[in-house]
C-alpha cells in the first residue's frame, strides 16, 4: 500500500530488525517519514501473504475486501506465533488485515497512527540530545 501521511508517496514494506517486526514507510529514515507500526513481538514469523506480485489482483484471498480500493490494495500479513505466546483463541499461523482486525489490534496492542499523526522528521542545525 501507499503511505497516506501528508504529501509522502512512498510505500508501506514489512521490515525486520533486532527489535522486531515493523510496517514501515519507504520514505522513512532519518530526515524521511515517520510512519511505523511495530507488530507484535509474540509472533516468531510474520510475511506477506501471497507468492507472487504476479498472482495478486483486487480479487486475491491474500488482498482486504474491506480496506482496498482500485487506486491502493492492501495485503494481508500471516503470522506465525511462537508456541505458548498469544491467547487460546489464536491458531498457531493467522492471515489477517491488520488495518480492519479490530481484535488482533486489541490483543496484541497494535496502535496504527492516523495520516494526521504522521509528520516527516525535521532536523535542525540546533545540536542536542545524545552526546
Amino acid at each position: 500500500p501507499v503511505c497516506s501521511a501528508s504529501g509522502n508517496s512512498g510505500s508501506i514494506s514489512l521490515k525486520r530488525s533486532p527489535r522486531g517486526f515493523r510496517l514501515a514507510c519507504s520514505n522513512g529514515g532519518r530526515d524521511g517519514c515517520q510512519f511505523v507500526v511495530w507488530l507484535p513481538s509474540a509472533a516468531r514469523d510474520i510475511s506477506v501473504d501471497g507468492h507472487s506480485e504476479e498472482s495478486i489482483n483486487a480479487q486475491s484471498q491474500s488482498v482486504c475486501q474491506s480496506c482496498s480500493n482500485p487506486n491502493k490494495l492492501i495485503r494481508k500479513l500471516k503470522f506465525i506465533w511462537k508456541m505458548g505466546s498469544v491467547p487460546p483463541h489464536y491458531d498457531r499461523e493467522l492471515i489477517t488485515c491488520i488495518i480492519c482486525d479490530d481484535q488482533l489490534k486489541r490483543d496484541m496492542d497494535i496502535r496504527i497512527p492516523s495520516a494526521n499523526q504522521v509528520q516527516p522528521r525535521r532536523t535542525g542545525s540546533a545540536r542536542g540530545g545524545r552526546g
